[in-house]
C-alpha cells in the first residue's frame, strides 16, 4: 500500500457520517444542517436524504444542498417512513461511523468531536450514547436527560436498566458495520418505534455501547411530532417481537405479564385482540399465576373470533336450505 493509499484508508476510517432524514419539517431542515456546519470536528460527511416529500419549504431547503466530495443527497421516489429513509442513507455513508439526525432536531457544538474522542481506538465499542437536551418547541422548556444513568461501572451500556428508563436517544451514533450486522432499520416499525426496535436487535446481537459525558444531541419534541402519541399498542408490539433481547435480560416475564393484564383491562380492544392472537403463543407462561391470566387473555381473543365464524357459518347453511 502506497502512501496515497494509506491516507485515503486513514480517511475513510476517521469520517464520521452524519445522516438527516427529511419528510415535512420545512425551514427546520435549514437549522440541522447549520449545526453539522458549526462543529469543532469538520472531517464529517453530509448524507441527506429527502423521503419523498410534499412539503414545499422543505423541499426548498433540500434543493439548496449543494453535492460534492463530503455532501450526499437523496431524493426518495416513494415514501417509506424514517426506517427507509435511514436505511438508505446508511447505504450511501462512507464513514466508519454514522451518526443519524432528524430534521427537526440539531447537533450541539461539539458533538462530533466528542463521538470520534469517544470512540477512537475502541474495537470493541459498537456505539456510544450521551446526554441530550429534550427541547418542548410548544412550551420552550429545556431540561437536560443524563443518559449515565443506563451506564455500568466501567462505562458501558447496561441493557438491563434501560428496560426500566427507556432514555436512549435513537439517534445515538453507530459503527455502520453494526448496522449492517442487524439488517438495519426495520420497515415494520418505519412510522412509529424504530428506534426501541434497532436497540434491542443491537443488544440482543451483543452490541455494546460506550457512555460519553457530553451533550450528543438536541431533542426537539412538539405535540404534532412523530414520537409524540405513540400508540400503546404499537409500544407493546415492539416489545413483544424482541422476545431474543428480553430473555437475555431476564424481563420476558415482565413483558408477559404486562401485556396479559393489558389485554384483560381492555376486553373491547379489538387491535389488543389481534396482538394476543399473532404473539400469544410466544408468551409461554412462567408461573401459575401467570398462566391462569394467559388462558383468560386467550379466551377473551379467540372465542369472540369463534362465534362470529360460528355465526356466519350458521346463516350461510340457513341461506343455502333456503334455496
Amino acid at each position: 500500500m502506497d502512501a496515497r493509499e494509506g491516507e485515503k484508508s486513514m480517511s475513510s476510517m476517521t469520517t464520521i457520517s452524519i445522516i438527516i432524514t427529511c419528510y415535512k419539517e420545512g425551514l427546520l431542515l435549514r437549522d440541522a444542517l447549520q449545526s453539522v456546519a458549526a462543529q469543532t470536528d469538520a472531517d464529517v460527511e453530509l448524507v441527506v436524504v429527502n423521503d419523498a416529500s410534499s412539503c414545499d419549504a422543505t423541499n426548498r431547503v433540500f434543493g439548496e444542498i449543494v453535492p460534492g466530495e463530503r455532501v450526499k443527497v437523496l431524493r426518495r421516489s416513494k415514501n417509506g417512513g424514517l426506517s427507509a429513509a435511514r436505511n438508505d442513507g446508511f447505504r450511501m455513508a462512507s464513514g466508519e461511523i454514522c451518526m443519524p439526525l432528524d430534521a427537526d432536531d440539531v447537533l450541539p457544538v461539539g458533538a462530533v468531536e466528542a463521538v470520534r474522542q469517544s470512540m477512537r481506538g475502541r474495537p470493541d465499542v459498537d456505539f456510544c450514547f450521551g446526554d441530550y437536551i429534550q427541547y418542548n418547541t410548544d412550551t420552550g422548556e429545556r431540561k437536560r436527560v443524563d443518559c449515565s444513568l443506563l451506564a455500568d461501572e466501567a462505562g458501558l451500556f447496561f441493557p438491563k436498566k434501560w428496560v426500566s428508563n427507556v432514555i436512549l436517544h435513537g439517534s445515538s451514533p453507530c459503527k455502520r458495520a453494526m448496522w449492517e450486522r442487524v439488517g438495519g432499520y426495520s420497515q415494520e416499525f418505519s412510522y412509529d418505534c424504530q428506534d426501541v426496535d434497532f436497540w434491542m436487535r443491537v443488544t440482543a446481537q451483543g452490541g455494546r455501547g460506550v457512555y460519553v459525558n457530553q451533550l450528543l444531541y438536541q431533542w426537539n419534541r412538539s405535540s404534532a411530532g412523530m414520537n409524540a402519541n405513540v400508540d400503546h399498542r404499537r409500544v407493546w408490539e415492539v416489545h413483544l417481537v424482541n422476545k431474543r433481547f428480553h430473555v437475555m435480560q431476564e424481563t420476558w416475564a415482565m413483558i408477559c405479564e404486562g401485556f396479559v393484564d393489558a389485554v384483560l383491562a381492555s376486553p373491547g380492544d379489538i387491535k389488543m385482540r389481534v396482538l394476543m392472537r399473532r404473539h400469544g403463543l410466544s408468551l409461554l407462561p412462567v408461573d401459575a399465576d401467570l398462566t391462569a391470566r394467559f388462558v383468560r387473555a386467550l379466551i377473551k381473543c379467540w372465542v369472540p373470533v369463534g362465534v362470529t365464524q360460528g355465526v356466519l357459518a350458521a346463516k350461510q347453511w340457513v341461506r343455502r336450505g333456503k334455496t
